[in-house]
């Protein structure tokens, strides 16, 4: 191996003189089919141009294909990244509204234990204040005095019965 590879260096370009004599030898072995040959070879040196050419039409195509896909994703992102910001703030809602929700339940259920206390519907009063400041401690309002009409006249009938 290492034989050949001497052998090969060697070798060089051919100079002046041996490209003649291959001229000379084409020239005797093509002939009158040159005209032909050189013909086929400009076609066939056309059709190499144009391959490649597509190839790199193609080649860009690709790579505006690959940036477009780059750019869709990354506005997804944003956008994915957008609707965590808006569920975060959707559970924050959430919870507040759980929480006054729950604030109002307890409310209610101390209002209800207030009305099922007071045996007379003439001193139930909204705050405390209200029955000192109002002469005979009425509100204008009277309450059921049965549970059954208790639970019928329920303002919040989502909230359940009221012990």
């Amino acid at each position: 191996m290492a034989e050949q590879l001497q052998c090969i260096a060697f070798i060089s370009m051919p100079g002046t003189g041996e490209w003649m004599v291959i001229l000379f030898i084409g020239l005797l072995v093509f002939g009158r089919r040159l005209p032909e040959v050189a013909r086929s070879l400009g076609k066939s040196v056309n059709e190499f141009k144009k391959g490649l050419r597509e190839f790199q039409d193609s080649a860009d195509e690709v790579v505006s294909d690959v940036n477009r896909i780059k750019n869709d994703v990354a506005s997804d992102i944003k956008e994915a990244a957008e609707l965590d910001t808006i569920n975060k703030d959707v559970q924050d809602f959430q919870h507040s509204t759980s929480e006054i929700a729950g604030d109002v339940h307890e409310v209610v259920n101390d209002a209800a234990s207030q009305v099922q206390s007071t045996s007379d519907p003439a001193d139930i009063s909204t705050s405390p204040t209200d029955s000192q400041s109002s002469p005979g401690g009425a509100t204008g309002t009277s309450a059921p005095e049965t549970s059954e009409g208790a639970a019928a006249n329920n303002p919040y009938p989502d909230v359940g019965p009221m012990h």
